[in-house]
């Protein structure tokens, strides 16, 4: 084969994997397989609470910029769910991330600060979190593993 016929043989290679990647990301969104959405939700979730668990075993403090990519990730991974069922709670699950994100830097330093009881942020984070995991509670309910 010529050099020619290499070029075009790999330009047609090259253009089938990208039209094939194309049709499957664009395939996927649009597919009505919110489920996959919500599981990966799920599993970015769990996936950040390791990691925050490992640094805090090892006195570690994650920087807010881990919490802030999180919250970004669970909130494009709602916007794929379509579901009229689904998707208020990944929705409301992505938007109590950015809130407790928010409330991270005054509830950490309340934490770090010597006064009896937990303060008003830290008492907001705690039921934020209550509510996040029930979103994530409904959500795992809907579209089991």
């Amino acid at each position: 084969m010529s050099r020619r016929g290499w070029w075009l043989a790999t330009a047609v290679v090259v253009v089938v994997a990208v039209a094939v990647g194309v049709w499957m990301m664009l395939g996927r969104k649009h597919s009505g397989d919110n489920c996959a959405a919500v599981r990966d939700m799920i599993a970015v979730n769990r996936d950040h609470s390791a990691q925050v668990d490992s640094q805090a075993n090892a006195g570690v403090q994650p920087p807010q910029e881990s919490y802030e990519q999180w919250a970004n990730r669970l909130d494009e991974l709602a916007g794929e769910v379509d579901d009229p069922k689904l998707s208020p709670h990944a929705h409301r699950m992505a938007e109590l991330a950015h809130q407790s994100v928010a409330l991270n830097p005054a509830m950490l330093a309340e934490l770090s600060a010597s006064q009896p009881g937990a303060g008003p942020a830290a008492t907001k984070y705690a039921e934020l979190n209550q509510q996040f995991v029930a979103e994530q509670r409904d959500l795992a309910q809907a579209c089991p593993a």
